[in-house]
């Protein structure tokens, strides 16, 4: 998932991307709702890629950590389940694009940035 995504998704929502309660109004200046989403970007960025990819996938899902953590322990097996299955088609397909790209013509294999 991209950045952009989980951006435009927080500031949709009254919860923060790492399931914490938002914080300021919709009427709060620019410059206090320009540090509110870099806080949580910055709260976002600051996790390791696995737990960012998890918070991601877990976002796909429409649940926060915090909901997932006040899950029952059965419950929350089943939605790590469902997260490792997620992951695992996000990691193939990734695995697959510069496999695709070769045949295409004019496009090199190697997609890396």
């Amino acid at each position: 998932m991209h950045v952009s995504n989980i951006a435009s998704s927080a500031t949709n929502s009254n919860t923060n991307v790492d399931g914490s309660a938002a914080t300021g109004s919709n009427t709060s200046s620019g410059a206090s709702s320009f540090q509110a989403l870099l806080s949580q970007l910055t709260s976002y960025t600051s996790g390791t890629p696995s737990q960012r990819m998890e918070t991601a996938i877990l976002a796909q899902l429409g649940i926060t950590q915090a909901q997932l953590q006040n899950m029952p322990p059965k419950q929350q097996e089943q939605v790590m389940e469902k997260v490792r299955e997620l992951l695992k088609k996000e990691l193939a397909g990734q695995q697959q694009a510069p496999q695709i790209a070769k045949g295409i013509p004019g496009v090199s294999g190697d997609l890396s940035l």
